[in-house]
């Protein structure tokens, strides 16, 4: 069995103003929980949590 758990405790915008300030990173960036959520559904991932607000997200995911 593999496991996903993608997290950072300030939300999404956090990370990316960060990634958004570098050229090499500025394309990087967490897109929403169902973005995320599907592309790992379509890869055979099954979600175990998911949490996405202003101060956290939160995705476990199960394959196998």
């Amino acid at each position: 069995m593999a496991r996903i758990d993608i997290g950072h405790w300030e939300g999404r915008a956090a990370p990316a103003a960060i990634h958004g300030a570098h050229d090499a990173v500025a394309a990087d960036m967490l897109p929403p929980a169902a973005e995320l959520t599907a592309a790992l559904n379509r890869h055979g991932f099954a979600i175990a949590g998911c949490i996405d607000d202003d101060q956290e997200i939160y995705v476990e995911a199960v394959h196998g």
